[in-house]
């Protein structure tokens, strides 16, 4: 394999949960960017991402990056994207991490909220009996 081309998935090792697809024409230095750079610069808006944030949660050895296929052809790379997010379901799902149905243009579904306030919310859920609509009003985090 020489990793350029590559559709690739991160896996929760625990579970084998398949929780992000991503392309890239080379693969070593996207899993740089995603375990070792983005998690830990404030700086970057990559920092906010899903992925990242769990990276910081729970480490990067709790994931592990696979390769689901190798493409011949780059511009097919954002079609076969699509199809990994669609199959496994990594864009719609909440618990998941891709914040596009993949491919170009990127056209992302989500605001960036704070650490605190995402916290927030998830407490306000799992401990009280307010409903949705007006926890959502409380953090800004929609339905």
């Amino acid at each position: 394999m020489n990793n350029t081309n590559v559709i690739y998935c991160y896996v929760k090792r625990d579970t084998q949960e398949v929780v992000y697809v991503g392309q890239t024409v080379n693969l070593k230095t996207r899993r740089l960017k995603h375990e070792k750079y983005d998690p830990f610069n404030p700086n970057c808006k990559e920092y906010y991402y899903p992925l990242s944030r769990g990276i910081r949660k729970y480490g990067a050895d709790y994931y592990e990056c696979k390769i689901l296929e190798e493409v011949s052809k780059s511009e097919d790379l954002d079609a076969r994207e699509r199809y990994w997010i669609q199959y496994y379901n990594t864009y719609l799902d909440n618990t998941k991490y891709n914040l596009t149905p993949g491919g170009s243009p990127r056209q992302y579904k989500f605001t960036y909220f704070s650490d605190n306030i995402i916290q927030l919310a998830i407490d306000l859920i799992k401990n009280t009996t307010i409903p949705f609509q007006e926890i959502s009003e409380i953090t800004g985090i929609s339905m």
